[in-house]
């Protein structure tokens, strides 16, 4: 019997097999999985998944998504993995086809990326007194006007198949016999003829009455004195003549802070916030030095001017001109 192995340990083949079994551990202890370098093979870790999560949601809490991941069940974690891996393998292939080269979209997405890290570093503290809320008002007034509000009827005579001086005559009896009938609001629909738009106007705002009926008309409708029986006009659109039964109407207005208060805290997060990570990428360009430089040709009639001045005065020291010569510019500009 040992005779029988020591012949088989003898067998070149034996030697062969050993020691490639032995290279094969030793590849293994220095390389780890080879699993790792197989551009085929995805390991899903936690710390991707949270990652996953978390540039997902553009909200960068560690411990809040991984009280979620831990609290997921089995379907909702394997639904996760899925779209993990379906990311994952996709970004693969595109890296593959090299479609991240100067692709400009792909650069866009990164810088997102960065500034939503950044977002996640900062943290503003937010003035909510009176005095700053008040302040803020203030300053950005014109953000928060209310615009004015009509709310009207109105009858229609078009001046698209008939004269203005017709249509006019037509709207001014009719305007006798809407006052006369004092005929209300629901009841306008049962005279003049078909708008473009629309018949009653509901708390309607001023920009959009003057896209309707033109500035003129929309400004004489917000001059009128509100009436519930009492018609008006007749006044002239791009289309024809209007008379017009004015309801109500408010002018335009600011609301009062406390009417506004939590609105205004949270432009002013917002706004304390975007003024922050301004701050933060300012002083991360400040780590680099920049230079510009730009050659570019000089515009054809200076460029021509400065030819011919020069071929002028070199002309006695026989001196060669090229006239399509072009002058360079170089800027070089330094954030140190």
């Amino acid at each position: 019997m040992m005779t029988k192995i020591k012949a088989f340990a003898r067998e070149p083949l034996i030697h062969f097999l050993l020691m490639g079994l032995v290279l094969f551990i030793i590849f293994r202890l220095i390389n780890g999985d080879l699993s790792a370098n197989n551009p085929n093979a995805i390991e899903v870790k936690r710390e991707n998944l949270l990652s996953f999560m978390q540039y997902r949601a553009r909200n960068f809490n560690d411990d809040r998504f991984a009280d979620q991941l831990d609290g997921m069940g089995a379907e909702q974690r394997q639904t996760l993995i899925d779209e993990y891996v379906r990311e994952e393998v996709l970004y693969r292939e595109a890296k593959a086809l090299a479609l991240d080269s100067n692709d400009y979209v792909a650069r866009q997405r990164l810088i997102q990326q960065m500034r939503y890290l950044t977002e996640s570093f900062i943290r503003v503290r937010l003035d909510d007194s009176d005095t700053a809320v008040q302040a803020y008002l203030t300053d950005n007034s014109e953000r928060y006007r209310k615009p004015a509000e009509a709310t009207f009827t109105h009858v229609f005579y078009s001046t698209e198949r008939r004269s203005v001086d017709e249509a006019r005559s037509l709207a001014l009896e009719q305007l006798q016999e809407l006052n006369q009938l004092d005929v209300p609001f629901h009841k306008a629909l049962g005279f003049g003829e078909r708008f473009l738009y629309h018949r009653n106007y509901v708390n309607k705002p001023d920009d959009l009455i003057a896209s309707h009926f033109g500035d003129e008309m929309q400004q004489a409708v917000f001059q009128l004195t509100p009436s519930h029986t009492q018609w008006q006009g007749p006044y002239q659109s791009p289309y024809g003549f209007h008379l017009v039964l004015v309801t109500q109407s408010t002018a335009a207005f600011i609301p009062p802070l406390s009417d506004l208060r939590g609105q205004l805290l949270s432009d002013m997060g917002r706004e304390e916030q975007r003024q922050a990570v301004e701050k933060a990428i300012k002083s991360i360009i400040e780590n680099y030095k920049v230079t510009v430089a730009i050659h570019s040709p000089v515009t054809a009639a200076n460029g021509m001017a400065n030819i011919n001045n020069f071929a002028a005065s070199s002309s006695a020291s026989n001196s060669l001109v090229n006239n399509d010569s072009t002058t360079d510019s170089l800027f070089v500009m330094a954030a140190e």
